[in-house]
């Protein structure tokens, strides 16, 4: 098996259920082909599980959205924190050159 990121990814029970909700649609798709139930019930059944599944999606992408947000807002602060340090060491080299240039 091929392996890019070299880390297996954890499938959650959102995860199985998206899947089980894309095979039962693709399930009635299949049957309704045979003819067993009627178009009404496919349409109502069909329409159902697309609902549940956007459900989980966005569920989903709504959580890695938040931890992307948090992840920025840390990053943030941190070259804030950057900024700042770098800001004094130039103060500092300021304050020498202006001794240096007064003697």
């Amino acid at each position: 098996m091929l392996c890019f990121s070299c880390k297996m990814a954890k499938l959650t029970i959102e995860d199985i259920m998206i899947l089980i909700m894309i095979a039962a649609v693709v399930g009635i798709g299949l049957w309704m082909l045979a003819g067993s139930p009627t178009e009404m019930q496919a349409i109502i059944s069909i329409a159902m599980f697309f609902g549940t599944a956007g459900l989980f999606i966005l569920k989903k992408t709504y959580s890695i959205d938040k931890n992307s947000a948090i992840g920025f807002i840390k990053v943030k602060h941190d070259i804030e924190k950057v900024r700042i340090e770098m800001n004094n060491e130039f103060n500092n080299i300021n304050n020498k050159l202006d001794k240096l240039i007064k003697r």
